[in-house]
């Protein structure tokens, strides 16, 4: 999970409305085609691997082999597209959007291995590489992207591992000499077998959650939990699932639950570091990010989200370290140069955050994110024209984008463009249903626009999700005392 600071306008702030939105275009959508690769397999199937399994193993390396060359073509495509991905990044797009055509092809043929002999199978493929699905993945939030990133990495590395674990133990099984020397590999081989099926199950059921069938996305990951029940990577999966579904104590025991199998899984401490931040306990987010920290030092993304939570904490010199520190280890890391430029943000020097969010753009310019913040700064600065334009570029690229709407609400607010300041809060509001500050921003339009009755219920609103807020009570007396004198 990766974080970028949002900076909005005020803590109370006014916004929103519908209006043209104009913007950068879409590169891989107006570059759209459909590449084919041919991937190839093998396994060789001796006295301990079965025909089916060795079919398995043999299609999984074709993909495998599929996934690479489209790697290598994506790198070539991303750049051209002025959208400079990492390499964990460009490994997820090409597992997302690689899919087989028609069916795998089979053949087997006789070999030897270590002077045995022994039956070969090869699998053949034909995958498709649609550039629509690139266009799809730099659409999505940087968190999403990073939580795709980071275990489609795993998955792939934890493959890997498995595959070679199991031609180890059929080679290990040829060359035993007692059956009770065979028997034990025997038996390593096939929980070895149950945990690559577990790894695959967890890998389609990513692809789901990806997908946002996030009830099926669930199913999957039980399944691979049902095969392994030692495998902690489905179980922090879940997590962000729950996450996603707006489920927070699940989320949270799943991530423990993870953490209880693997205390070293440094992905499952900076999940919960995430999920203390969205509730607004940001110390209690440190301490977690600092373990995933003290056990992936070298992880660029869990370093710009302790930058994010030391910029929110008012520790700024510590998070503009931290944000340094993510850029060394990636120079192209967006959410590094987000949340620094968040932090000169928080510290008023505007014209170092707009460097940051320019930095951003050059190496994706389809980063709404960088855009909304770029047009938060000039707004800051008194340029209402520019922070106009950067965040309608801003929803241009991701209209779901709630807080890029809630942030035009104010800037047309302010403007006294109260009709279209409607339109984009209520924007906000349908995106996200419970956005405290796009509810206040709606009262003020519609206290401005005479519309007295749906400011009162704007408001209301305002006071389900928080009862206590003397200022709505306020704000409600006020609008209460309007309508008995009308």
């Amino acid at each position: 999970m990766q974080i970028i600071h949002q900076a909005p306008l005020a803590a109370l702030g006014l916004g929103a409305a519908f209006t043209v939105v104009w913007g950068v275009a879409d590169p891989a959508m107006a570059l759209a085609e459909i590449k084919t690769y041919i991937g190839v397999g093998q396994c060789a199937m001796g006295d301990l691997v079965t025909p089916q399994q060795a079919k398995t193993y043999a299609r999984e390396l074709a993909m495998i082999n599929a996934r690479e060359q489209a790697g290598v073509y994506l790198a070539s495509y991303t750049r051209s597209s002025q959208a400079n991905l990492t390499a964990n990044e460009i490994t997820a797009i090409a597992g997302v959007i690689t899919e087989v055509k028609g069916e795998v092809k089979y053949e087997q043929m006789p070999g030897e291995v270590h002077g045995l002999p022994v039956v070969v199978y090869t699998a053949t493929l034909e995958a498709n590489v649609d550039t629509d699905g690139i266009a799809a993945w730099l659409r999505q939030s940087d968190e999403m992207k990073a939580d795709m990133a980071g275990q489609s990495a795993a998955e792939k590395q934890e493959v890997q591992g498995s595959l070679q674990k199991i031609e180890n133990l059929s080679q290990a099984y040829t060359r035993a000499d007692s059956q009770q020397e065979k028997e034990s590999i025997r038996n390593q081989f096939n929980e070895e077998d149950r945990h690559l099926s577990s790894i695959m199950k967890t890998r389609d059921a990513w692809l789901l959650y990806q997908k946002k069938e996030y009830e099926k996305a669930l199913a999957g990951f039980r399944e691979a939990i049902d095969l392994d029940p030692q495998y902690a990577l489905p179980w922090t999966a879940m997590g962000v699932v729950y996450k996603s579904m707006g489920d927070r104590n699940k989320a949270m025991e799943c991530h423990r639950k993870a953490i209880d199998l693997d205390p070293k899984l440094a992905t499952a401490y900076n999940n919960i570091g995430g999920i203390y931040d969205d509730m607004g306990d940001y110390k209690r987010g440190l301490e977690y990010y600092q373990k995933a920290i003290a056990l992936a030092p070298d992880n660029a993304v869990y370093q710009a989200n302790i930058a994010y939570i030391y910029d929110k904490l008012g520790a700024y010199d510590k998070g503009i370290e931290h944000g340094q520190k993510a850029i060394q280890l990636n120079p192209e890391s967006t959410v590094a140069y987000n949340n620094l430029g968040s932090i000169y943000d928080s510290m008023g020097e505007f014209d170092k955050a707009i460097a940051c969010y320019e930095k951003v753009i050059s190496l994706d310019v389809n980063d709404a994110m960088a855009y909304c913040n770029m047009g938060v700064a000039f707004y800051k600065k008194g340029d209402k024209d520019k922070a106009l334009s950067y965040l309608r570029q801003a929803v241009a690229i991701d209209y779901d984008l709630d807080i890029a709407h809630q942030s035009l609400g104010q800037v047309y607010n302010d403007m006294k463009e109260y009709d279209r300041a409607v339109m984009h809060f209520k924007r906000a509001i349908e995106i996200k249903p419970g956005y405290q500050s796009a509810y206040v921003g709606l009262t003020l339009a519609y206290w401005h626009l005479e519309k007295y009755q749906e400011a009162l219920q704007a408001i209301d609103k305002y006071l389900e999700l928080d009862p206590g807020s003397e200022d709505a009570k306020k704000i409600r007396a006020t609008i209460q005392n309007k309508l008995q004198h009308k």
